[in-house]
């Protein structure tokens, strides 16, 4: 309190004299004193409706005593000292009027202790009030996310127990709101551009949420909430993606009209008893899969639980794999069109744990990418398929070309043209042995990177092939400064074609452009007569699919080979038809 405010002090005191007495008390007190004097009950609690520095009360009033008189200031949540004045209370009942919150208990025939009492008193509930703000920014900072000003994931998680034993079960449901394109926009515009974002949202999410919604932000663009919604899961579903639209509203920051794109993940909060953490993991779950859609938002149910669950354990067990030896190759035919011979192959990986069983590519190849594992892992397929070549080339058998996918992650590897240099190298090959299978995509991603290593690794003598294409967005001009031998037709088109005249005239098209920029075509998919009929109407190269031959293992391939060797070593590809000495 300033020095110049004046202290403003209630009496409460059975008489005008004893009022008085108390009030010449203050006479030389160092500010102004404002008091004012109640002797009853009903004046005491009228009272304190006001703000009072501090409470000085005679111990023995008509109506009520001093216990009583600090049992009701207490009561009523002010913060203002007590002093009791007695001239005839005890010792004993001093003390546990202290005891129960009194700041002291003066004695009537000792009255010049009052004033330095009060200051005591005013100190002490500076100090009590300091330090309860103290707290309470220790508590801000501890509990409350500085940006967006609301609570952060710890306070979050504290409060929501208390919020699901209040009722919130049954009919609530948490939501994760996660706000894309931050880390673009920082680039951009800046750091504070981005805080302002992250405000706007906070605002936003606070005025579309159902009233008693508990929002927290945990950074990162990161928002969690839980809501009441007693609507149909359709009537829920449609409320979250009503808000979501009115979220993705631009934002002006900074005079600059900004876009992002929210993404929520939403799970029911089903009992009471269900731990914070397995609900953050259900949301995030829905989250992700609404992104990997393209979505706004997604419900969660337990097939993505399962899913989700399942992806843990495949990228949990994929760390080891290679190690442990748990992959291995099939091999897959590839057919010439105008011989009906088969002229090489493509390596496809699998993979069998002993846990997991037999685990398909679709479902950790993507990991093994997202992680980088898919360096080491290509690079031992690409050693492997040239130990393979070896192999078979000792045991007489044809040397077809063998084909190998390769991801952007190997690409960005400056070790990855030594890495297929030394494997052709160790197994004694000629590099044309070799076919580098790049998809259109992985290509675009970095095309002059890409264009400088492919055109290295064409001048060793690797055959290098763009795969699936046209489900891409490469353009002419880049396709033609590309070092490529073959162009591979995905097989989404080579299924839809025979009913879906769009799809045949694609492929008839990717058909002559190959051949128009000199390319071998390859159709991918093949698996009834009818594709193959019309493949080769059209003057389609090569093909491989079920209609000829599945992925085989090694002892499957073998025999093939000796078969084509024995029908006609025309068929085989001499090593001299690779036009370069082995490396």
């Amino acid at each position: 309190m300033k020095a110049q405010e004046a202290l403003r002090l209630l009496l409460l005191a059975d008489s005008a004299d004893d009022a008085a007495l108390l009030q010449r008390q203050f006479a030389g007190f160092a500010r102004r004193v404002v008091s004012a004097v109640e002797s009853t009950r009903d004046g005491y609690l009228a009272a304190l409706e006001q703000d009072w520095d501090v409470i000085v009360a005679d111990c023995m009033l008509p109506q009520f005593g001093a216990a009583e008189a600090l049992t009701l200031l207490q009561r009523s949540g002010r913060d203002c000292p007590f002093i009791a004045v007695s001239g005839a209370v005890g010792e004993e009942a001093a003390v546990a009027l202290m005891r129960s919150g009194a700041a002291d208990c003066i004695s009537k025939a000792n009255l010049a202790r009052l004033g330095p009492a009060v200051d005591s008193a005013l100190q002490a509930r500076d100090n009590r009030r300091a330090r309860h703000a103290a707290e309470q920014a220790l508590e801000r900072m501890a509990f409350y996310d500085e940006v967006s000003g609301l609570p952060n994931q710890r306070y979050f998680s504290r409060e929501l127990s208390r919020w699901v034993d209040a009722g919130g079960a049954g009919a609530a449901h948490l939501m994760c709101v996660g706000v894309e394109r931050l880390p673009a926009i920082a680039a951009t515009l800046g750091r504070q551009s981005v805080d302002g974002i992250v405000r706007e949202v906070a605002a936003r999410l606070q005025r579309l949420l159902p009233c008693g919604a508990l929002l927290s932000y945990s950074g990162c663009g990161d928002f969690v909430a839980v809501f009441r919604s007693h609507a149909t899961a359709d009537h829920a579903a449609a409320e979250v993606q009503s808000l979501m639209r009115r979220l993705a509203v631009p934002y002006e920051i900074r005079q600059r009209e900004i876009f992002i794109n929210p993404v929520a993940g939403i799970c029911a909060i089903d009992n009471a008893d269900e731990p914070i953490d397995d609900l953050l993991r259900r949301a995030m779950a829905a989250q992700g899969q609404a992104r990997e859609r393209g979505e706004s938002m997604a419900f969660f149910d337990h097939q993505v639980e399962q899913a989700m669950l399942r992806r843990l354990s495949i990228s949990q067990r994929l760390r080891g794999a290679l190690q442990r030896q748990d992959f291995s190759l099939r091999y897959q035919p590839k057919v010439n069109l105008a011989t009906g011979r088969i002229c090489g192959m493509e390596a496809l990986l699998r993979w069998n744990d002993k846990e997991l069983g037999a685990v398909p590519p679709d479902q950790f190849i993507a990991l093994a990418e997202e992680s980088g594992g898919i360096v080491d892992v290509g690079a031992w397929v690409i050693r492997e398929v040239c130990r393979q070549l070896r192999r078979w080339r000792d045991a007489d058998l044809p040397l077809l070309r063998v084909a190998v996918n390769v991801s952007v992650r190997q690409l960005r590897d400056p070790l990855f043209a030594t890495t297929v240099r030394q494997a052709l190298h160790d197994a004694q090959l000629p590099a044309a042995a070799l076919e580098l299978e790049l998809t259109e995509s992985d290509i675009m991603t970095d095309t002059e990177t890409a264009i400088a290593l492919l055109a290295d690794l064409r001048a060793l003598g690797v055959i290098i092939t763009v795969d699936d294409f046209g489900t891409g967005y490469s353009s002419l001009s880049y396709l033609k400064r590309l070092p490529i031998s073959t162009l591979k037709i995905d097989r989404s088109f080579i299924v839809d074609m025979v009913d879906d005249a769009d799809s045949r005239a694609i492929v008839e098209a990717v058909v002559a452009l190959a051949h128009s920029l000199r390319l071998t075509v390859v159709a991918e998919g093949v698996e009834e007569q009818a594709h193959l009929t019309f493949l080769r109407d059209i003057d389609c190269d090569e093909a491989q699919g079920y209609l000829f031959s599945r992925p085989l293992p090694v002892e499957g391939i073998a025999p093939l080979l000796a078969a084509l060797a024995a029908v006609d070593d025309a068929y085989a590809v001499p090593e001299a038809e690779f036009g370069i000495e082995s490396v």
